[in-house]
């Protein structure tokens, strides 16, 4: 039955407005209920993706690389590129460089044609053994706190501006444990270094021993 009077309706206006806002009350304590664990639980994933990375890191070695490359010349003529690869680890694991067959550091020719750089390769070069330099390693491995250096000497065709570079990657058991953590493939960390280098007709300064 509807209301007979106008008192009838105020009452009847009052309760429904009382339920409303009871309703409203409800409606904004459960957002706020939903915001409180829906917070939480992003708080918490980015905790979980924090201690991951953080776990991630002590996995894997930090490595510092640097490459010094310079002129080197012969009194007969011949013009030679020496290139030093400084190797630090900085982390809490052992660092394997890995080779993989493929010659780490790349020596190449640069031309200029209108203006746009262009890349000839010149030469490679494997790393050397140090008992037995007409052999060739395939890793090197560098402890946590130290450095290593591993030298190149490469003979080039003439005079001009050349780009000498410089890429390892890691070793197999270290992607092992990249994968464990779920690390795809193609996220493999490789180190690289790169320097441009400028060999000029030889002078009696450009001998070994001389900048």
């Amino acid at each position: 039955m509807w209301p007979e009077s106008l008192e009838q309706w105020a009452l009847l206006g009052a309760a429904f407005q009382g339920f409303a806002t009871g309703l409203a009350v409800l409606a904004g304590a459960a957002w706020a209920i939903v915001r409180f664990f829906s917070l939480r639980e992003v708080e918490q994933a980015k905790l979980t993706l924090e201690r991951g990375l953080l776990d991630l890191a002590e996995r894997q070695p930090i490595v510092d690389l640097a490459l010094r490359a310079k002129q080197t010349g012969r009194a007969d003529g011949q013009f030679f590129v020496s290139a030093t690869v400084t190797v630090k680890n900085n982390g809490t694991k052992v660092a394997r460089l890995a080779y993989e067959g493929t010659p780490p550091l790349g020596v190449f020719a640069v031309d200029f044609a209108d203006g746009v750089l262009v890349f000839r390769e010149e030469r490679r070069e494997h790393v050397r053994m140090a008992v037995d330099p007409n052999q060739f390693a395939k890793t090197t491995i560098v402890r946590p706190g130290q450095s290593d250096e591993v030298p190149f000497l490469v003979k080039v065709s003439s005079p001009g501006w050349y780009y000498v570079t410089f890429r390892a990657v890691q070793s197999e058991e270290d992607r092992e444990h990249l994968r464990a953590a779920g690390v795809p493939d193609n996220r493999i960390v490789s180190w690289t270094a790169k320097q441009y280098v400028r060999v000029g007709e030889y002078t009696p300064d450009s001998r070994p021993g001389h900048e």
